[in-house]
């Protein structure tokens, strides 16, 4: 569920601003899109952030958490959807709007020894969620 105190971005990067999350219609959520530098666009949301009613569009909204405190082989919890399991994860890098992060307990000292070593997911911090 989008929350109107959070900060959001699209799958694409995009700054996403909340507007309103209570409009009386199957998609409730109102949000402002940062097209180009400066310029917003307004859009209608379902309530968990999907633009269409087909999940994978360019402009299904995101939590924002910054990335740029995060070092790498950093203990993080990663997850692509708030209705997916939060995981352990060791931090890799930021690219490309998502947070990349080693797989199944490697860090950047392990992963040399396996071509594919880490995956972008589109959620992830620092703070464990389970607290």
């Amino acid at each position: 569920m989008i929350d109107i105190t959070k900060t959001y971005r699209t799958r694409e990067g995009k700054k996403a601003r909340i507007l309103a999350t209570d409009v009386a219609n199957t998609a409730n959520v109102v949000a402002a899109i940062e097209i180009l530098p400066g310029k917003e666009y307004v859009y209608m949301f379902l309530e968990n952030g999907q633009y269409t009613l087909n999940a994978g569009h360019s402009y299904d909204l995101f939590e924002y958490i910054p990335h740029e405190h995060l070092k790498v082989d950093q203990p993080v919890w990663v997850r692509n959807t708030d209705a997916a399991p939060w995981l352990p994860r060791h931090f890799s890098h930021y690219a490309d709007g998502s947070y990349w992060a080693f797989q199944d307990g490697l860090t950047s000292h392990s992963a040399r020894e396996t071509s594919c070593s880490d995956t972008p997911w589109k959620q992830c911090t620092d703070v464990c969620p389970f607290q």
